[in-house]
């Protein structure tokens, strides 16, 4: 699937909303948390250069060495107008794997509150 972007890896946040993380993994479908659940998407299974060339386009030079050095990573990076992302990029078993915690850029502010006594 060469040339595998940012803005096709993370398109399902968008038509869902709600969706916490995105589990990108090499041989598999990209999957989505809603509501406590994972479920696939309907995307394309990633290969291992799908992972890798995402995650490498986050990483400075110097995440990426220690990456390849202890395969894993903790990093944290903005998509502006979308979201900010946690994440963690590991090697298990030789397959590359990616798992991303969105935070959002505005809080969501509840409306209509009903209160009632306790």
């Amino acid at each position: 699937m060469g040339g595998l972007t940012w803005n096709w890896a993370i398109s399902g946040v968008g038509s869902a909303p709600r969706a916490s993380d995105i589990f990108l993994k090499e041989g598999v479908p990209p999957s989505l948390r809603l509501h406590g659940r994972v479920a696939p998407t309907d995307c394309p299974v990633l290969s291992g250069d799908d992972v890798r060339q995402l995650a490498y386009s986050i990483m400075t030079p110097q995440q990426i060495a220690r990456f390849e050095q202890r395969h894993e990573l903790d990093l944290a990076f903005t998509r502006e107008g979308l979201a900010r992302f946690r994440a963690n990029c590991y090697l298990q078993k030789g397959s590359m794997g990616m798992v991303l915690r969105l935070i959002p850029l505005t809080c969501r502010i509840w409306t209509n509150w009903e209160c009632r006594p306790c």
